[in-house]
């Protein structure tokens, strides 16, 4: 920034005003008095005024008009970048108000194409999936035909608001769905495929059925955008892949693990088609053989003896149970099992009964950090004495 050039005082200017001082004081002299004491006064402030206006400007105040340009120019800058923000704001703001207006359309895991006039706002869960999928979007389905909402990781089980949709999971009620009037109804793929016809004079019916990590994800957005919360859907995948990544880098040497499950000593075995196994399978050494996905066949039989061939650190079951009394865990029914009692995590004390409602059957973002809090300070506890905030 160029500084302003003061003019500075010339030699004969000094020498004139010099002269006419003197010769004020002459005049004073001869007058006597007080008319030479006010002349005095005025001829002093006559000088100051001189001398002041012949002074060059000193380095303070260059700099505190520099500072004052820098400042205005900042000013202006914060300006500029504040009505850009708002500019970008109104453009999001407008976008999704006509968003709202508007049709939409998403390919189900069937290959259907499911088209909504308007957002949808009630949803009928006959998954848990779907219930997952809510609960992190943070609403409610207005109806679901299991229970897993009123489970402590999600609302609850004092949650009433949720209708039941009775009958079984693989026949849910037509009537108690078309009862909570749902603008949409989602269900699970292989198990709710042949309710499309009759659910047509209902609502539209959106089959899901996510593989692994990366299908849980794409299923998030695809719901977010049936539901108008495209940017919630969005922000929902980025907190979960940051957090799956905060786990995989707090691990400096991998361990084998295996998740099993069964209700009797005939176990089988998950695999990375479940997104929660796909997420332990990111921070472990998941057996080769479980970690390629036949999207047909996402559970694998298994046996004890398979199980000790593999002979991992650590193994997780879970112990199925439909009926009213819950079932003796599966490790415990194991417990004299000669090969069983082989196994390496079984003699280390590192077998671990979990909840296969959520284990099992949520497949969602909420559910597969339920599972990786419980899993991995089991897995790795020096890294992780607690699970991630």
């Amino acid at each position: 920034m160029s500084r302003v050039q003061v003019p500075k005082a010339r030699p004969g200017r000094i020498a004139r005003t010099a002269a006419a001082i003197f010769a004020l004081l002459l005049v004073a002299a001869a007058c006597g008095g007080d008319e030479a004491s006010d002349t005095t006064v005025a001829t002093t402030a006559m000088a100051e005024t001189t001398t002041t206006t012949a002074a060059p400007p000193t380095t303070d105040d260059h700099d505190h008009e520099e500072e004052h340009e820098e400042e205005h120019e900042d000013d202006h800058h914060e300006h500029e970048d504040e009505d850009a923000e708002h500019e970008d704001e109104h453009e999001d703001d407008h976008e999704d108000g006509a968003m709202a207006d508007q049709p939409r359309t998403v390919e189900d895991a069937t290959g259907e194409m499911v088209t909504l006039e308007a957002p949808a706002v009630r949803v009928v869960c006959l998954t848990g999936l779907c219930v997952d999928t809510m609960f992190v979007l943070g609403i409610k389905p207005v109806a679901a035909n299991d229970l897993l909402h009123r489970d402590p990781a999600y609302w609850g089980p004092d949650e009433t608001e949720i209708g039941p949709v009775s009958g079984s999971f693989f026949e849910p009620s037509l009537e108690d769905i078309a009862q909570a009037e749902p603008d949409i109804v989602i269900g699970l793929g292989g198990v709710h495929d042949g309710l499309r016809a009759a659910l047509e004079s209902i609502a539209p019916l959106f089959i899901v059925n996510p593989i692994g990590v990366e299908g849980m994800l794409a299923h998030v957005v695809e719901v977010g955008i049936l539901l108008g919360m495209e940017h919630e859907a969005e922000d929902a995948v980025a907190a979960f892949e940051a957090r799956l990544d905060q786990y995989v880098a707090g691990v400096t040497t991998e361990r084998s693990v295996m998740v099993v499950y069964g209700s009797d000593v005939n176990i089988g075995a998950e695999t990375v088609c479940t997104p929660a196994i796909d997420a332990l399978a990111h921070a472990t050494a998941y057996p080769p053989e479980f970690t390629s996905c036949d999207v047909h066949n996402p559970f694998v039989s298994f046996s004890v003896e398979q199980l000790l061939a593999v002979d991992p650190d650590v193994i997780f079951v879970q112990t199925y149970g439909f009926g009213p009394t819950p079932p003796e865990p599966v490790s415990e029914q194991l417990v004299d099992n000669v090969i069983w009692r082989e196994l390496v995590a079984v003699q280390n004390g590192e077998v671990h009964e979990v909840d296969f409602f959520i284990w099992g059957t949520s497949r969602g973002i909420n559910g597969t950090n339920f599972v990786l809090d419980e899993a991995m300070p089991k897995i790795y506890p020096e890294a992780f004495p607690a699970p991630l905030p």
